[in-house]
């Protein structure tokens, strides 16, 4: 016999929501975390956690509202800073997503998937000197992180190709952070 989610306490309905999320059941997580917002309208994490699994199903404005709501509640948490900047990205607002990753990296600095995705947003804007550094960043965080070294990669490959022939070869050397 299936139970509903209304007949679940909140604190059951989260945890059954984190494992669907983690198996990748968007539906049934959605719904659960729905399930704890019915019961608990402020509760952070339904919040978050709603907002980045309606974003994974491509849902990046309910998403984005959805977080903007949890983090008025709690603006210490820098993973919801950083899956908002992931949500302004998706919508083609990449000034915004940076800002986002910068907020999140105040809270979390050492967070070296925060890193790598601000680098991507500040490639999306033409920034690719500070996208190879936050490239960098991340890879020193963390150095098995091989999509951090792909995009430095190809950043700085599509940048030696557009620098004229006569021109410095100063963009493609620019890899490294320095240590002050």
């Amino acid at each position: 016999m299936s139970v509903s989610n209304g007949e679940w306490p909140a604190e059951v309905l989260l945890r059954k929501a984190l494992a669907h999320h983690q198996l990748g059941q968007l539906p049934e997580a959605v719904a659960c975390y729905q399930g704890v917002l019915a019961q608990q309208s402020g509760h952070f994490d339904a919040l978050h956690l709603l907002g980045s699994a309606l974003g994974q199903q491509g849902r990046f404005e309910e998403g984005l509202q959805l977080i903007d709501r949890a983090l008025q509640l709690r603006a210490d948490h820098a993973l919801a800073h950083n899956n908002r900047g992931g949500l302004l990205l998706a919508l083609g607002r990449a000034a915004e997503a940076v800002a986002a990753y910068d907020q999140g990296l105040r809270l979390q600095p050492a967070d070296a998937v925060a890193h790598f995705r601000r680098g991507i947003a500040l490639q999306s804007l033409g920034e690719a000197a500070q996208a190879v550094q936050a490239f960098d960043h991340a890879m020193q965080l963390q150095p098995g992180m091989t999509e951090a070294r792909q995009a430095r990669e190809a950043l700085l490959a599509g940048a030696a190709q557009a620098v004229p022939a006569t021109a410095p070869s100063s963009l493609a050397s620019r890899g490294t952070v320095n240590d002050s």
